[in-house]
């Protein structure tokens, strides 16, 4: 028997990615002869349910609108997560609700800043890895950080923005952080994740309860961004490890 029932699929939980106070995330497989692995978000909470369980439907529209958007930058591309499958309608607004994304392929930036400073251990890593990100991951650590990811982020981020500003997208990110960035050594391109503090905008760049517009993205970027400037050692020549992903 499965874990959950979606619309598209069933579901089953091969591990518990965290738990806060956005919810529960798992890892998770489809119940098929060849099986899918997501991302399954759902309230943790089963008493005061009722914000997770909005913030986990509001996501599910907004990446569902984005579609797997994809944006060609300078020496990489980024883009959206793509939506899986998601509880049936009579579920909304309940406890029980939950969407399931894809699994966003590579690290998270936050993760590579932790490697760079010490030694890799796999049993620390939730997910299975692949041969390449295996290899990968084994030449980072404990390596210097390159700062062409964070630079590359950047570019591809500002780039990101104007489309998914744009009127005929009209949405807020409103979460920008580095441990929603995935960067995949084998292809080098970046995966935004988790868009629960998203919104809808107007074509004026305004949410549609006109509490939030498109300049909070903004402001967080560069918020976000000169953090991790600060944190890595730009003096460094060493980018070696870039050329594992070109």
């Amino acid at each position: 028997m499965s874990d959950f029932r979606g619309e598209n699929k069933n579901w089953n939980i091969k591990a518990l990615l965290g738990s806060g106070i956005d919810g529960e995330a798992f890892w998770v497989e489809s119940d098929e002869a060849y099986p899918v692995t997501g991302v399954l978000k759902r309230s943790s909470n089963r008493i005061n349910y009722e914000l997770q369980a909005a913030h986990i439907a509001s996501e599910g529209e907004i990446v569902n609108k984005l579609d797997g958007l994809s944006v060609q930058c300078e020496s990489s591309n980024i883009k959206v997560c793509r939506l899986l499958d998601r509880s049936p309608d009579h579920l909304k607004g309940t406890a029980s609700y939950f969407i399931v994304t894809e699994r966003s392929p590579g690290f998270t930036i936050d993760d590579l800043m932790r490697l760079s400073r010490s030694r890799f251990e796999k049993d620390n890593y939730k997910f299975d890895l692949t041969p390449i990100e295996s290899y990968f991951i084994e030449k980072f650590s404990g390596q210097k950080f390159p700062i062409l990811i964070i630079l590359r982020a950047i570019v591809c981020t500002y780039q990101m923005f104007n489309k998914i500003h744009a009127s005929s997208i009209g949405v807020i990110w409103n979460d920008i952080k580095s441990e929603h960035y995935f960067w995949d050594p084998s292809q080098s391109f970046f995966t935004i994740i988790d868009w629960g503090n998203g919104y809808f905008i107007d074509e004026d760049g305004i949410s549609l309860d006109r509490k939030f517009s498109k300049d909070a993205d903004y402001a967080q970027f560069v918020e976000t961004f000169i953090k991790l400037i600060d944190l890595v050692d730009i003096g460094s020549k060493d980018q070696s490890l870039l050329s594992l992903a070109n």
